[in-house]
């Protein structure tokens, strides 16, 4: 059925964008994993097989037989232009004439694209350390409120107990009289 491999878009994208997808790929297959791991099988399996249905049908639209049929021309390459199909009838407005020219964007060398994922590394660590202090802040205002709150409970039994023993003691002068 299919002619060729599926095809990512990779090759179609501005270095940029090619940059910022690749890291977004290392981010969040993981991050999917630890969100998911607890939810139901059904919603995994919704997951999956609306993952798998995207991957088919790129890989189907990347066909040059279903362009074909379909009526969609070649793929076009990084770099060029999309083409213009002749049965469209309409036309941009000509009245001014903007420069659409992609600007240059240098390319992503191997050693900048490893100091991004290491500054992404070391920020959400600091997120993470920050985190988890503040948590163990607030932890210990919770268990000095605990123990506040025993504290209280510990007087109020000792002064009910004072009373009944007041009371006691006045039942026994009456008593005695």
């Amino acid at each position: 059925m299919l002619t060729q491999p599926p095809q990512v878009a990779i090759p179609y994208m501005p270095p940029a964008q090619q940059k910022t997808m690749k890291l977004m790929g290392l981010v969040l297959m993981p991050l999917s994993l630890i969100f998911t791991i607890k939810l139901s099988a059904a919603t995994q399996l919704y997951f999956l097989v609306t993952a798998s249905l995207h991957t088919l049908q790129s890989a189907i639209f990347y066909q040059p037989w279903f362009r074909n049929m379909m009526g969609l021309g070649a793929v076009p390459t990084a770099g060029t232009a999309p083409v213009a199909q002749v049965n469209n009838v309409w036309q941009a407005p000509r009245g001014t004439v903007i420069d659409t020219k992609a600007k240059t964007v240098p390319t992503a060398t191997d050693e900048s694209y490893f100091s991004t994922i290491k500054e992404s590394i070391s920020s959400a660590k600091t997120s993470v350390t920050s985190t988890i202090s503040e948590r163990g802040e607030s932890s210990e205002k919770k268990n000095a409120a605990a123990k506040a709150r025993e504290y209280e409970e510990k007087r109020a039994l000792e002064e009910k107990e004072k009373l009944i023993a007041r009371r006691e003691y006045k039942q026994m002068r009456r008593r005695q009289r």
